[in-house]
């Protein structure tokens, strides 16, 4: 019984030391840094405060207005009074019917002053000429938006959009949509697009839908441009082992009601209340306990914890029923209104890589990436965006590309090799430079091997005699060719298990 208990202990150890062996090694350090991008570095212009004045300019007939200014003024200064802003009638334009009416004050008194001016209209016109006065201006606005230049069409973005889609010739349609984007990624393109080879436009349609892949590492090179990355409104903070919770500022009240362990991180996104029921449109809808960063094994991943709203990370929505999702390095989590761009790899290398950045330094652009740059020998290299639009691929090894290269030349030969003359006489020369190639032995690859064999079952064309010996040849260089890649492969495998077997004298079990 002894002898049999040794022998189990053994062969357990023997299996243990191979499924070890077999394992790959991981780093066991990894650190999760977050930047928090607010919506004042999203939205373009910023987020105006609740007193932040604004003008807004509201169309209407001639009779119309005539109804909402009243006898003497009397109906507008009402709603002046009750809304608090200020209503000034603009000068008719030449060879328009359509008068327009200006407002100024905040977006909230905004709002309610265009819902009074509704109901004067309806007042004034009736409900049925008021809603044909409206298709009719809606149908005005299409044709102007139809007409106006690719210029025009970029005043709802960053500044500097406009002259940048008048330089490349941007329509007004794709210009219009590259307004909607981000303020970031809006920056980020004006930098850096410079097609060379293809059409303007061509180029910055790969290159918007390049920019939005995932992941979106070239965030952090814009938080360096625009002066965020180590700047007051984008904080960056450490995520611990045990994770981090992920929610609204909370305030006296929510913060008597919560029950968090001492352990537990808290990243809070500020969600100003003074706005009250504008905040929701200006920084999202952001819970209490929105979501959930947390380390299992070697990697990190993020877990909604609500039902309703969902939380975006690389583009996916996800909520609670979807459980941990994992993320990499240069993931983006997208919470309301707010943007998470997520940095993994060893402390040290991501500390370096921003020292790197902050110096001036171009990441990942025109060079090999090392693995010291993102901190994981075992994470893919990171790379930034071409500037025709397109990813750049990062060569990690300049020998395979050799190889590559000259399987490539070999291939091309050998479809040269393979491509039937029009003379015979050309035929039998070919035939006979394949025939003491494959004389050489060892120096014959495998696949021109194969291309001989198949040359050589070929008919021969009219008065070419076939030579007697080439199938023969041909069989034996591929039975040779196979023999020795066999004997090869036998001793490489013979090879690892000497090294990974233990040192005991019992022979390593079979799986």
């Amino acid at each position: 019984q002894q002898q049999q208990q040794q022998q189990q202990q053994l062969d357990e150890d023997s299996k243990a030391t191979v499924v070890q062996a077999h394992k790959p090694s991981l780093p066991a350090h990894l650190a999760l840094q977050v930047t928090v991008i607010p919506p004042e570095v999203l939205v373009v212009g910023g987020v105006m405060g609740p007193n932040a004045m604004t003008t807004e300019e509201v169309e209407m007939s001639a009779k119309a207005l005539a109804g909402v200014i009243g006898k003497a003024g009397a109906s507008i200064k009402e709603i002046e009074a009750r809304c608090g802003v200020r209503a000034s009638a603009l000068d008719p334009k030449e060879g328009e019917a359509m008068r327009s009416l200006r407002l100024e004050g905040t977006k909230v008194q905004i709002a309610e002053a265009k819902t009074m001016l509704e109901q004067k209209v309806i007042l004034t016109l009736g409900e049925k000429a008021a809603e044909k006065m409206q298709k009719h201006i809606n149908t005005k606005i299409l044709e102007r938006k139809r007409a106006e230049s690719g210029f025009d069409a970029a005043k709802g973005g960053v500044t500097g959009l406009g002259d940048f889609c008048q330089k490349w010739k941007v329509n007004a349609v794709m210009a219009r949509k590259l307004a909607r984007l981000d303020a970031q990624l809006q920056r980020y393109m004006i930098r850096h697009f410079k097609p060379l080879k293809a059409k303007p436009v061509n180029a910055l349609r790969a290159y918007t839908a390049a920019l939005l892949k995932q992941p979106q590492r070239w965030r952090l090179e814009a938080l360096y441009e625009d002066g965020e990355l180590d700047g007051e409104v984008c904080e960056t903070l450490t995520v611990g082992d045990s994770g981090a919770t992920i929610g609204r500022q909370r305030n006296g009240a929510e913060g008597s009601g919560e029950s968090l362990a001492p352990e537990d991180q808290l990243i809070e996104l500020e969600v100003n209340p003074a706005f009250g029921e504008q905040a929701s449109r200006i920084y999202g809808d952001v819970r209490p306990h929105h979501c959930k960063l947390m380390r299992m094994g070697y990697d990190f991943y993020a877990w909604a914890q609500e039902t309703h709203i969902g939380t975006i990370v690389d583009g996916n929505k996800y909520r609670q029923h979807d459980g941990p999702v994992p993320i990499r390095d240069g993931s983006v989590i997208g919470i309301g209104k707010y943007l998470l761009y997520c940095e993994i790899g060893l402390a040290d290398a991501l500390q370096k890589r921003r020292r790197r950045l902050l110096e001036g330094d171009p990441l990942w652009r025109g060079a090999k990436g090392s693995a010291e740059d993102h901190g994981c020998g075992t994470q893919e290299e990171p790379t930034l965006l071409h500037n025709r639009g397109e990813e750049e691929d990062v060569k990690e090894d300049g020998d395979k590309e050799s190889e590559e290269d000259h399987d490539d030349d070999e291939k091309d030969g050998q479809e040269e090799a393979g491509e039937e003359n029009g003379s015979g006489r050309d035929k039998v020369k070919q035939d006979t430079q394949k025939e003491d190639r494959c004389n050489a032995g060892s120096g014959c690859d495998v696949g021109m091997a194969a291309d001989l064999a198949i040359d050589s079952t070929q008919k021969p064309s009219k008065g070419q005699k076939r030579r007697p010996n080439q199938t023969q040849c041909n069989e034996s260089a591929v039975e040779s060719h196979m023999r020795e890649q066999g004997q090869k492969r036998k001793r490489v495998l013979d090879e690892v298990d000497a090294s990974q077997s233990p040192a005991t004298t019992t022979a390593a079990p079979s799986f």
